[in-house]
C-alpha cells in the first residue's frame, strides 16, 4: 500500500491555495494503483479547478476507488481549496 495526495502535491503547492503536504487529504491505495497514477497522470494543469477535476477523473479511471469515496474526497477537497470558485 502507497500513500496518495489527492490532487498531485507537487502541482497543488503551485496551485492551490493554503496547500501543505503535511496537511493534504491523501488515501491509502494498492501500490500497482499508485503507480498507474504516477505514470499516467497528466504533468501540467493551467488552474486550481483543473488540476482537481483532471486528478479526480484519474482517480476514477485508474483506481478501484468507489465512487462514494471518491465523492468524499471530491467534496473535502473543493470545499477546502476551491470554495471561493464554486461560490460565484
Amino acid at each position: 500500500m502507497d500513500i496518495h495526495h489527492l490532487t498531485n502535491w507537487k502541482l497543488s503547492r503551485h496551485l492551490l491555495e493554503n496547500f501543505y503536504k503535511t496537511n493534504a487529504t491523501s488515501i491509502a491505495l494498492p501500490s500497482r494503483e499508485h503507480f498507474l497514477l504516477t505514470k499516467f497522470r497528466k504533468k501540467n494543469y493551467g488552474s486550481s479547478i483543473e488540476l482537481v477535476e483532471g486528478e479526480l477523473s484519474y482517480l476514477k479511471t485508474l483506481t478501484n476507488i468507489p465512487d462514494n469515496i471518491i465523492l468524499l474526497a471530491e467534496a473535502k477537497i473543493k470545499s477546502r481549496y476551491l470554495k471561493q470558485n464554486y461560490e460565484n
